[in-house]
């Protein structure tokens, strides 16, 4: 199943699309669309962005103005691969406007479908053509057609600095938002009392869950941490449950 984005068009236009037009307004040049369809910017369709021509081409180019590079996620994601092919949402992601195929199942056979369709006119020459200009202009742009390398002895002194990790505290930090309060922040340690965390993962030892684990125990006197996911055992929710149960303080992550 497809992830849908259930939001009424003015709060999708007040909110989601406002953060692209942002983005765009600042002059980014490369967006990546998710398989996520939004159903009320799009007549009740229920095809992702990854292969709807409204939302890519008809809100991101002609709506919010972007003339830099679309690509799509991966597409060999078996719930894309079983309801498009594996070859075929390559050829209906073009068609939507993407620029850039990310990662199919097979990228022989993906270009020999792209081939096939643009010789029995499903494609347009003039599309593929737009879309390998919008890839040279940029690659000229950054001038790799005159130092393809990097040198990769400057990627400490350049990646991940000092600067860049105080960005992304920022956003990090702007980007929280109180859905709801009750009257419960803002808080001090003295008032949470007994703290369980629950940390709910999709895969079992995920590093971002580990590492959000390990900083709120620094953090605060945490009493019990669960982590739940697929494969953890019946047992271990019962016990979750009945120490959330126990608690002063819940903490879900």
């Amino acid at each position: 199943e497809f992830t849908v984005n259930t939001k009424p068009k003015h709060e999708v236009e007040e909110t989601d699309f406002l953060a692209f037009q942002y983005a765009i307004d600042a002059g980014v040049t490369f967006i990546m669309t998710d398989h996520i369809s939004v159903p009320s910017v799009t007549d009740g369709s229920d095809l992702p962005a990854s292969v709807e021509p409204s939302l890519s081409t008809h809100w991101v180019r002609e709506r919010l103005g972007f003339e830099g590079v679309l690509t799509t996620d991966d597409l060999w994601y078996d719930k894309v691969v079983d309801r498009f092919g594996a070859e075929q949402v390559g050829v209906l992601a073009i068609q939507a406007g993407h620029d850039v195929l990310l990662k199919p199942l097979d990228a022989i056979k993906m270009i020999d479908a792209i081939v096939t369709a643009v010789e029995n006119g499903e494609l347009a020459v003039s599309q593929i053509n737009q879309s390998v200009h919008r890839l040279l202009y940029w690659k000229a742009r950054l001038n790799l057609h005159q130092e393809r390398f990097v040198d990769t002895s400057q990627i400490d002194s350049k990646v991940g600095i000092s600067t860049h990790r105080d960005l992304v505290r920022t956003v990090a930090e702007r980007s929280l938002t109180v859905l709801v309060n009750n009257g419960f922040l803002p808080t001090n340690v003295e008032t949470l009392g007994d703290i369980v965390h629950i940390s709910v993962q999709k895969t079992a030892q995920h590093q971002a869950a580990l590492d959000i684990t390990a900083r709120l125990t620094e953090m605060l006197p945490v009493r019990q941490t669960f982590a739940l996911g697929p494969n953890v055992e019946a047992e271990v929710y019962t016990q979750a449950v009945t120490a959330a149960r126990a608690a002063d303080t819940v903490i879900i992550s």
